[in-house]
C-alpha cells in the first residue's frame, strides 16, 4: 500500500533518477584499464617493481605466519 501523494512520489523516482545519472556518469569517467600484454615501446611505469616487490614481501610474511601458526599449534599439543 503506497500512502505517498503523486507529487512525492514523482518527487522520488526523480531524485533516484538523478542520483543514478550522476554515478553512472562517474563510472563511465574512469579510464580504461588496459589488460594487453606491455610491449617493448609500452612505456614502463617505475612503480611496478616496487609494486611486485611489496607484493613478493606480503607473500613473504603471509608463509612465515602460516609457519608460526603451525609450530604455534604444535607447540600448544605438546603442552596438552
Amino acid at each position: 500500500m503506497n500512502l505517498k501523494p503523486p507529487a512525492g512520489r514523482l518527487a522520488h523516482a526523480a531524485l533516484i533518477a538523478v542520483l543514478l545519472a550522476g554515478a553512472s556518469s562517474a563510472a563511465f569517467a574512469q579510464n580504461a584499464v588496459s589488460t594487453a600484454p606491455r610491449t617493448a615501446d609500452t612505456p614502463v611505469d617505475p612503480r611496478d617493481a616496487k609494486l611486485q616487490a611489496l607484493e613478493a614481501e606480503v607473500q613473504l610474511l603471509a608463509a612465515q605466519l602460516a609457519d608460526l601458526k603451525a609450530s604455534t599449534v604444535a607447540q600448544i599439543s605438546d603442552v596438552r
